[in-house]
């Protein structure tokens, strides 16, 4: 038990736990989605989540480090590393690196939805191409 003078905040660990509840992809399930993340340098990046099946898993995560990607081809990561990172993830933290990923993003919607051309070789080899209707998924992330 704590002294009653002890002035510890003691919503550290909830207030952490609501923080991190948007960084997780379990409750997306087999949606494509789009959503704010920070870059390393903590520049505002978006985030392309692309399921290859139904169940949500395997995913292909793609982080574009920059704020805006509509209409643009984004190769990650990029001559020099600098243009952001893709992940092959067969569960939540189960996540492999890849040399690189292409995503053609379309023009966004009214709803902020685009389409998306994704382009990667997976690990062992095998190729991942999608073409998917995202939804962008509005979170509250604070960068910098």
């Amino acid at each position: 038990m704590r002294p009653w003078n002890d002035r510890r905040p003691t919503l550290i660990v909830p207030a952490a736990a609501l923080l991190l509840a948007g960084c997780s992809t379990a409750s997306l399930g087999a949606q494509t989605v789009l959503r704010p993340t920070c870059a390393p340098n903590d520049a505002a990046s978006v985030e392309l989540i692309v399921p290859a099946s139904s169940s949500g898993y395997p995913q292909l995560r793609v982080t574009v480090w920059r704020s805006e990607v509509e209409g643009m081809t984004v190769t990650v990561p990029g001559s020099g590393g600098d243009a952001g990172n893709a992940f092959w993830c067969t569960a939540e933290e189960h996540c492999e690196e890849l040399t690189a990923a292409t995503v053609a993003f379309g023009r966004a919607r009214a709803d902020r939805s685009m389409d998306v051309v994704v382009v990667a070789r997976l690990p062992g080899g095998s190729r991942f191409r999608k073409t998917r209707h995202a939804q962008w998924q509005a979170s509250r992330v604070l960068c910098g």
